[in-house]
This record gives structure tokens, sequence and C-alpha cells, in this order.
């Protein structure tokens, strides 16, 4: 199984050296167009890992391929954000491209993780996320059925939370951009800003459900 980090570190050295300022924009965007054509074929290789694994724990079926397709499409979908910054120069897509990539390896190694516990009969452990979390502390006896309910539904409330927010930011965005014309530049700075708040929020829901404390 790769290790964290793995799967995702060429792309946060070219990263890394086109912030710095050492990888030319479009030179860091063809990177990623050929990254792109080569991720079905990594894919298709942890794939049959995976199914190795699976062979141990029946009741996974096909839904070992489909979980690693959704990561695939976390991949792809990542670095076509990525890519979109050597047109805009925004580099709002170069953030929500790269937490989308790093969703999809977190999602990848959670599954591997889920295969192997499973395997060994150590069911609920194998995940990150808070799910799985509070399933195995409640079935290991670490806490009572209580706070079990309690967090599930504090957790539910504070994802609402976050949601509505960012809908709410999403759409102040695109009403300050469709005032472009009118208006002038500043709807756009505005626009940008409510992206990229509606962003953070989005980012940090997506980490409390899969980084729990």
């Amino acid at each position: 199984m790769p290790r964290e980090g793995e799967l995702t570190a060429t792309l946060r050295h070219g990263l890394d050296n086109l912030l710095a300022g050492h990888l030319a924009p479009a030179e860091f965007c063809e990177r990623l167009h050929r990254a792109q054509e080569n991720v079905p074929l990594v894919f298709q290789s942890l794939l049959q890992d995976l199914q190795e694994a699976a062979a141990e724990v029946p009741q996974y079926g096909e839904g070992v391929e489909t979980s690693l397709l959704d990561c695939q499409a976390l991949f792809l979908s990542g670095l076509d954000e990525m890519a979109r910054f050597g047109s805009t120069n925004d580099p709002f897509h170069l953030r929500f491209g790269w937490l989308l990539v790093e969703k999809g390896e977190e999602e990848y190694l959670r599954i591997a993780r889920a295969l192997k516990k499973d395997a060994q009969g150590d069911q609920f452990s194998g995940g990150r996320d808070i799910l799985g979390h509070l399933a195995h502390r409640f079935q290991m006896g670490e806490i009572s059925s209580q706070e079990y309910v309690s967090t599930l539904n504090e957790f539910a409330d504070s994802a609402e939370e976050r949601l509505a927010r960012a809908r709410e930011l999403l759409q102040d965005g695109v009403e300050a951009a469709l005032s472009f014309e009118a208006e002038g530049e500043e709807c756009l700075e505005e626009a940008n800003q409510c992206t990229q708040r509606a962003a953070d929020e989005l980012g940090g829901l997506i980490l409390n459900l899969y980084q729990p404390q």
C-alpha cells in the first residue's frame, strides 16, 4: 500500500516549483495534461492491488472498484481545476485543485486501510472518516451511545452551517460577477473573494469529515 503523500509527491514537487518561480505556468500545465493521461493507468494498477486484498473480504465485492473510480474522478477533477491556472493566473484554482487531488489520495488510502483492517477482523477502524472513527470508539467502549449520537448530531449541524455559508457565498460571488459589465473590475475582485471563502468553508467541511479528532 502506498504511503501517505506518495501518489501526489510528483505533483507536489511541480506545484512547489511553480509557486517558487522555478517552473513556468505553461510547463506546469503541460505536466498536468501528461498526468491526466497517466491517471487511469495508475488507478488500474491500484485497482488490481485492492481487488487482491478484497479477496479476503468478500462483502466488499464491486464496491472496491466503484470507490476507486470515485478516487480517480477526484484526481482528474483536481488536475483539471489546477490546469485552469494557466489561463486565469488565479491561485484559487491551484488551491482548490490540490484539495481535490489530496482528497482522492486520502480516500484511496482509507479504502486500503479498511480492507486491511477488516481482513484482520478489526471492523470500522480502517477508516479516517468521522463515521467510522466514532463507530470504532463506540465498539471499543471508549464512548457511550449517548456520546456517539450527540457527536454525530453536532457534526451534522456543523456541516449544515458550513454548507449554508458556502452556498450563500457562491451565490454572492455569482451575483457580483454578473455585475462586471456594468460596474467594472471591482465586482470581479468581490466575486473572487466570495468564491475563495466558499472554498474555505467546503474545505473545512471535508477536513472535519476525514480528519476526526
